[in-house]
C-alpha cells in the first residue's frame, strides 16, 4: 500500500440511505492486496481488533480505479492546503479519451492556474473505473479538486483574467452522455508513502 485516506462527505442527500465515509485505498500491485495485511499486527504493533474498521461501518459500494493524472499547485503544502475534495463524475462511452483530452488540456492549464495564484484550487487528479461498469454505474471516470477551505471548494473564485480553454472543454464536454455528479468530501487524515 502506498497511500491511505479517510474522507467524510459534506453535506448531500438521501443521507440515512448513502455512504458518508469514503477510504481511498492505493496499491502499486493489486493482486498483492493480502500481503498487506498478512502481518498488520507486528509491523503497527497493535492487535487488528483495536485498529479494524470493518465491524464500525457498512461497505456500501467498492470501486477499483487506475489514477491517471495529477497537477498539483507548485507551492502547495499537502498537510495545510488539501484539507477538502471535490469529487467530479464523468460519465461516457469514451474514458480513456475523455481522460486524454483531460491530461492533455485541462492538466497544463489548471496546474498555470494554480501556479499563478488565479485559482483557490490546490491540486486536481484524473482516474478512469475500471470496475464496476455497466448500466446501473452512472460514472466512468473520476476528477477530483482539492482546496484548503470549504468555502473554495463550495464556490471557487477564479481570476477574471483567466482564459479558460474553451475549445478542450467543448470536446471534453460533448464525449461526456450527461450531467457530472458532485460530491464533496473533508480530508479526515491521509497516509502516504516517501516518494
Amino acid at each position: 500500500m502506498t497511500f491511505w485516506a479517510l474522507l467524510e462527505k459534506v453535506g448531500g442527500y438521501d443521507l440515512p440511505n448513502s455512504s458518508n465515509y469514503l477510504f481511498i485505498n492505493t496499491f502499486p500491485n493489486i493482486d498483492k492486496v493480502n500481503e498487506v495485511f498478512s502481518n498488520v499486527e507486528a509491523t503497527a504493533g497493535v492487535k487488528m481488533s483495536e485498529m479494524e474498521t470493518g465491524s464500525l461501518s457498512t461497505t456500501t459500494s467498492q470501486f477499483f480505479l487506475h489514477a491517471d493524472g495529477w497537477a498539483q499547485d507548485a507551492k502547495a503544502n499537502p498537510e495545510t492546503d488539501f484539507n477538502y475534495v471535490v469529487m467530479v463524475y464523468h460519465n461516457t462511452n469514451y474514458a480513456d479519451s475523455l481522460i486524454r483530452l483531460e491530461k492533455k488540456y485541462w492538466s497544463p492549464f489548471i496546474q498555470k492556474a494554480m501556479d499563478k495564484d488565479q485559482t483557490p484550487q490546490t491540486a486536481w487528479g484524473n482516474a478512469v473505473v475500471l470496475a464496476p461498469m455497466g448500466d446501473n454505474i452512472k460514472f466512468t471516470t473520476v476528477s477530483y479538486d482539492l482546496y484548503k477551505t470549504l468555502q473554495d471548494a463550495l464556490m471557487p473564485v477564479w481570476d477574471p483574467k483567466l482564459v479558460l480553454p474553451t475549445k478542450a472543454l467543448d470536446m471534453i464536454n460533448k464525449i461526456e452522455l450527461d450531467r457530472r455528479g458532485i460530491s464533496i468530501y473533508r480530508v479526515v487524515k491521509v497516509v502516504s508513502s516517501p516518494n
